[in-house]
């Protein structure tokens, strides 16, 4: 049985297609999975499909999830 692991689940779903196999190929070497953590403060490869602003009074933990959930997340988002 295949067993994706969280960051390979997060670049899968969110990741632009033409650079899944990129970000899927850092996961392969802890300096690679390093470096994709690293870089993801300034990520550029994100699908703007799934972005959106939020504003500053939503920015604590409480009012993300209950945006993310109204958005269609499960419950552990």
């Amino acid at each position: 049985m295949f067993h994706m692991n969280n960051e390979e689940a997060v670049i899968r779903a969110f990741i632009l297609p033409s650079k899944r196999d990129r970000h899927l190929e850092f996961l392969t070497s802890p300096k690679g999975r390093a470096k994709f953590i690293a870089q993801l403060g300034h990520f550029k490869h994100l699908n703007p499909k799934f972005a959106f602003s939020i504003a500053g009074s939503e920015s604590n933990p409480v009012s993300l999830q209950q945006l993310l959930v109204a958005k269609g997340a499960g419950p552990k988002c």
